[in-house]
């Protein structure tokens, strides 16, 4: 994490190093801008208003969004704040349940022409379900035995093919 600033105040003239440094928190800083927003308008938008209040008004929605947004600071101020080891295991957790029900679904979905959308959706719920269960399970000694010890992407790779399969 540090190995950019580190090498940039080391080896490079104070006034570029400045330069390679700030472009680094600037990109940091749009991209955290960016991810609350998104977090904000997609729970706003596909939450609240498609499921929720399907009359609800622009004034409503900008209200919630910011409350939203609000919300997903404080997480995640909370986070960086404690980031020794719940950051990391957010960020594990948060590729592996995208991995897991994403990957076989959208090949499958783009590249097999029996794929339907009953099909990538029952591997998405069984890959987060198995996800899930292979995470919270893995040191049991029957993971161990059955399952040889693997990372939990790899039963579930292998349960959101199947569904994928049997589902289409």
């Amino acid at each position: 994490d540090y190995s950019t600033i580190y090498l940039t105040t080391h080896l490079l003239p104070p006034w570029l190093g400045g330069i390679v440094v700030a472009a680094v928190f600037a990109a940091i800083q749009s991209s955290i801008a960016a991810f609350l927003l998104t977090i904000a308008g997609t729970l706003v938008r596909d939450l609240y208003k498609d499921c929720i209040n399907q009359k609800a008004t622009d004034a409503q929605m900008s209200k919630l969004n910011y409350a939203f947004l609000a919300v997903a600071v404080v997480l995640a101020f909370l986070i960086a704040t404690n980031q020794e080891a719940l950051g990391q295991e957010i960020l594990i957790l948060a590729n592996g349940i995208a991995v897991a029900t994403q990957v076989i679904p959208l090949l499958l979905g783009t590249f097999w022409k029996k794929a339907t959308a009953g099909g990538v959706v029952l591997a998405s719920i069984a890959g987060l379900i198995t996800y899930g269960l292979a995470s919270f399970c893995g040191g049991s000694a029957w993971y161990q035995q059955y399952l040889f010890g693997a990372h939990p992407v790899i039963p579930t790779l292998i349960m959101t093919l199947i569904m994928t399969i049997l589902g289409s």
